[in-house]
């Protein structure tokens, strides 16, 4: 049996993953953590015994997804019948929306989405709302990591570049491919590139420790800036 973690929210999403590998362990069983790779030897690992004082075996593996290809008939059937074997816990962690998956419906889903708060200021960041943007963003940041709110901020500005520059977009759904569209409006292209180019110096400066501020003081300058 198959059971996927996934979700935007990714940081929650490991924090399940992480903690139901700590309630099997303190269940008495065995967890065995395998490359996506090594799934499709799952028999060999069933064969061997138990460990000491152990009831039952749960394996965990990360990124299935990038090896289910229908095509390949050897590979799938074994899939197919790991995934269909009610004897086996198979827990795989996904960095995705559940729209994405392909194993969706062959699976038990735990999905963890974001809070429409953080959707709600990214798309409050545009020139001309620098009020209302920053009071969201020192609002939200107590609940929220920064680093979070940074990395969706950077994914949404590299995404409108794409746009802006007549490229095309991947995984994402019409919806927010329309909600992007109107965007871009409010955006010159030139300014784009700026924000992106500030907020990779940004993250440089925080991996260096060369800054005297903080991320949220930098997201705040940044929007002072630009919006």
């Amino acid at each position: 049996m198959l059971t996927i973690i996934c979700g935007d929210n990714l940081a929650d999403s490991r924090r399940y993953y992480s903690d139901l590998q700590l309630k099997f362990r303190q269940e008495k069983k065995e967890i065995i953590i395998l490359n996506a790779k090594d799934i499709f030897n799952l028999d060999l690992w069933l064969k061997d015994a138990l460990t000491l004082f152990a009831s039952q075996k749960v394996f965990f593996t990360e990124n299935l997804e990038r090896l289910v290809n229908k095509r390949q008939k050897e590979l799938w059937e074994k899939l197919s019948k790991i995934i269909n074997d009610q004897e086996i816990q198979l827990y795989d962690w996904e960095g995705k929306a559940q729209w994405e998956l392909k194993l969706k419906s062959a699976a038990k889903i735990y999905e963890f989405k974001l809070s429409a708060t953080i959707f709600k200021l990214i798309d409050n960041f545009y020139p001309g709302n620098k009020q209302n943007f920053i009071k969201q963003l020192n609002s939200l940041a107590q609940t929220v990591e920064t680093g979070f709110i940074f990395a969706m901020l950077v994914k949404q500005v590299r995404n409108l570049i794409l746009l802006k520059t007549g490229q095309k977009l991947s995984k994402i759904t019409p919806y927010q491919q329309l909600k992007l569209k109107q965007m871009i409006k409010h955006w010159h292209k030139d300014k784009l590139f700026q924000v992106y180019e500030a907020l990779l110096k940004v993250d440089i400066n925080l991996k260096t420790t060369t800054s005297p501020f903080s991320l949220l003081q930098s997201l705040d300058m940044i929007a002072c800036y630009f919006l």
